[in-house]
């Protein structure tokens, strides 16, 4: 997960990695050291490397040329988890409709091992507990709310159900 950060003075682009995509994240870790504004990251993985883009201020002092997209590139370990595919077939199911959606958006489930569809924002907190039906086939509405019944913020979230022993993940986009 890559994102840009401006509580502390300049937006400073940071990421953090996890082997399981939800529970073992790594540490934050500032991905520049431009004093200037960094923003906008975007990532992509393609075989076993992660590449980082973003837009920066950042002047060449030979021209003076200010403002740039700068990348980066490193390896990651990505673990496969074996399983048996007869587990997983078109019964087992999360999806997510309108996406992006501005002020609610229904997920649609089916066969959900646990009783329960998780939200995680951009930083891998748990930010709402949805209660499903498992083992059945099923809709629930999000409409943008916390634990505490808050509206959240634009962005990036997560919603993840267990089917068997994986996750199935899926990126919402939320727009005020």
């Amino acid at each position: 997960v890559v994102w840009y950060d401006r509580r502390f003075g300049p937006p400073t682009i940071y990421y953090v990695s996890s082997s399981d995509s939800i529970h073992d994240w790594s540490d934050k870790q500032r991905l520049e050291d431009d004093p200037e504004e960094s923003r906008f990251p975007v990532v992509a993985a393609s075989n076993g490397k992660v590449y980082v883009a973003w837009a920066d201020d950042r002047c060449d002092p030979d021209t003076n040329i200010c403002g740039g997209i700068y990348f980066t590139r490193w390896e990651e370990q990505v673990g496969v988890e074996e399983h048996d595919d007869t587990i997983l077939t078109d019964d087992n199911s999360l999806e997510i409709y309108p996406n992006p959606f501005n002020s609610v958006t229904t997920l649609t489930y089916s066969n959900l091992k646990r009783d329960e569809i998780q939200i995680f924002n951009i930083s891998g907190q748990l930010i709402r507990t949805l209660k499903v039906d498992s083992g059945k086939q099923g809709k629930i509405i999000w409409d943008a709310t916390d634990a505490q019944g808050n509206k959240v913020s634009s962005g990036i979230y997560f919603a993840r159900a267990r089917i068997y022993n994986i996750s199935k993940i899926v990126k919402l986009i939320y727009i005020k």
